[in-house]
């Protein structure tokens, strides 16, 4: 299965509300000209896969170790997805070229996915915080990563990545 990616469904909104910033108004309406905008995975459990393969390296690394990681699980998605990380083990996942921490975190998700725990039909239902609680609880998942499977698996607008490189850039000098 290939995991299409599609614009969280608040963008135009956010857009438009940004518009009204004078900070941000040419960079909000320019990526509403291009029609560009910002993915969220229609897959929970891929998502949180991306979030883990993305800490602390460049985009093009994430990109590729996440592509990486889902490829040796058969490009699988959800509960199969979940399964066969946990098949892999953590070990399996290392060989990949994963850190013992982000093989150990996607060892950890993947079971709270198969307990039910992660499972979108529940995380759907709580609020951010109790998300937070949750992805957390997992060892190798900080509130960065817990972040970005609120933003792009969860496609949650109101969640601020704070200490993410860029957005302490923009906070800095714009803020």
């Amino acid at each position: 299965m290939t995991h299409k990616q599609a614009f969280v469904c608040w963008w135009t909104q956010a857009l438009e509300a940004l518009q009204k910033a004078p900070e941000l108004a040419d960079v909000a309406a320019l990526a509403l000209e291009r029609g560009e905008g910002l993915l969220a995975s229609p897959d929970l459990m891929a998502s949180m896969v991306r979030a883990v393969c993305g800490q602390q390296v460049s985009s093009a690394a994430a990109k590729a170790m996440s592509s990486k990681v889902l490829q040796a699980a058969g490009c699988a998605a959800g509960q199969e997805l979940a399964q066969r990380l946990a098949a892999l083990g953590e070990e399996r996942l290392r060989l990949l070229g994963l850190s013992k921490t982000k093989a150990q975190a996607l060892a950890g998700l993947s079971e709270l996915y198969l307990q039910g725990t992660l499972a979108p039909e529940r995380v759907g239902r709580l609020a951010d915080a109790e998300i937070m609680d949750v992805l957390t609880s997992v060892k190798g998942v900080g509130p960065w990563t817990a972040h970005m499977i609120l933003i792009f698996g969860l496609g949650r607008p109101d969640v601020w990545p704070a200490g993410s490189s860029p957005f302490c850039i923009f906070e800095r000098n714009c803020l």
